[in-house]
Parts: C-alpha cells; sequence; structure tokens
C-alpha cells in the first residue's frame, strides 16, 4: 500500500488516488491519441471535427475533475483529522461540537432501542398507508 505522511504525521492510505490516477492517464493519453490520429490520417469532415471537440472536451474536464476532486479530498482530510488541543474533540467544519462519549450502552438497550424505533417505523407506515387515520 502507497502512504503520504503530511507535516503533522498524519499517514493517509493514497490507494484510491493511484487508481483514479491511472485511470485520468488513461483517459488523456486516448484524447491525445485520438486528436494525433485525426489530425495525421484523418480528412477534413464534420465527423473528424466532432471527435477532436469531444476530445478535447473530455481531457478539459477530466483534467477540471481531477483538480476539483484533490483539492476536494486535501481540504476535507485536513478538516476531518484537525482536532482540538484542550478536549481532544474533533471538529469538522460547520459541524455541532459533541464531546467523546463516555458511556457506553448495554446490549440490552441498544435492543430496546431499536425495538423501538422499529415500532415506530412501523406505525409511520401504518399511517402512511392508511390516510383515513
Amino acid at each position: 500500500m502507497q502512504q503520504n505522511e503530511f507535516n503533522d504525521g498524519r499517514n493517509i492510505n493514497m490507494k484510491p488516488w493511484t487508481i483514479r490516477r491511472r485511470i485520468i492517464y488513461l483517459t488523456l493519453i486516448f484524447c491525445a491519441c485520438s486528436i494525433t490520429y485525426i489530425m495525421i490520417w484523418g480528412g477534413d469532415t464534420r465527423v473528424n471535427e466532432a471527435i477532436i471537440l469531444g476530445s478535447f472536451s473530455a481531457a478539459t474536464m477530466v483534467i477540471g475533475s481531477y483538480v476539483f476532486g484533490s483539492v476536494w479530498s486535501d481540504n476535507t482530510s485536513k478538516n476531518i483529522h484537525m482536532t482540538n488541543q484542550r478536549g481532544g474533540i474533533t471538529i469538522a467544519p460547520n459541524a455541532t461540537i459533541v464531546s467523546p462519549i463516555t458511556e457506553t450502552e448495554s446490549p440490552a438497550q441498544r435492543k430496546e432501542r431499536a425495538k423501538a424505533r422499529l415500532a415506530r417505523m412501523r406505525a409511520k407506515r401504518a399511517a402512511a398507508d392508511n390516510p383515513d387515520g
């Protein structure tokens, strides 16, 4: 697995971006090859014109998406991993700060909560199926 270490010591698995880069490079190579082939051996037809225009458009969209996606990924990973030094609380942008969970519920409590949730869902479904009341 390929890993990248940021300045603050975090290691983030970069495998998905390796695969994405391969797809991007292959797409750009395909676009370049189709444009080159038509420029050298293709005639001056409307179909070849449309293929070249489509290839340039696809290449432009792939590059734009790649840049946007990498910026989005970088900002998301930085925001998720920001921590408050005083309390160790994970802070995401525009998020409500919640203290870490200190108590865990027992399996019996979880089961009761699940039963209550199921009963509420069934009641809603029954109310939706019977609009007359």
